[in-house]
């Protein structure tokens, strides 16, 4: 699994998690890949990480092969969960006339997953973070405006502390 996908996979499932279901969140997680669209049925094609790979093969393969980005996508989770408080903070304020609990789910969770990506995902450039975020505002975004927000709240951002806080 590439990166965009990889990230793709962590929005879909932070937002249904810290959304609607924080409830175990290992078993939700390894329910969503368990239930993975398979080869024969109908291709799932995604403007942000293009065609969605279907997997034909044993299960147990899949699962030994998609084991390291489930570990991965598990350890995000939980660590964005730690820091859940200040990076709604840091949204909260670049918000100008707004507040947290105004925006949309979709732009809300979007700038969750860039500003972790930001500060605290290791290995992660802090202007790839913000395009990633732009990209998938454009998929995922309520409205044609959303682009142009998520790209002022995550540039001043970057403008205020271009250095990763770990």
């Amino acid at each position: 699994m590439n990166r965009r996908e990889l990230r793709d996979h962590k929005y879909k499932l932070m937002s249904f998690i810290y959304n609607f279901a924080d409830d175990d969140m290992e078993k939700l997680v390894d329910f969503y890949f368990e239930n993975l669209p398979m080869e024969d049925e109908e291709e799932d094609v995604n403007e942000y990480v293009g065609e969605v790979p279907k997997y034909d093969y044993d299960e147990d393969i899949v699962a030994f092969t998609l084991r390291p980005d489930i570990l991965e996508i598990k350890e995000f989770l939980v660590d964005l969960k730690n820091h859940l408080t200040e990076i709604d903070g840091m949204i909260s304020n670049e918000l100008k006339d707004w507040t947290i609990d105004r925006l949309p789910r979709e732009e809300f969770n979007l700038l969750r997953l860039a500003v972790y990506e930001m500060y605290y995902a290791r290995k992660i450039d802090m202007g790839v973070a913000i395009n990633e975020a732009i990209l998938m505002s454009k998929v995922y975004g309520s409205s044609d405006k959303v682009t142009s927000f998520i790209n002022g709240i995550l540039s001043n951002l970057y403008k205020k502390n271009n250095n990763k806080l770990v």
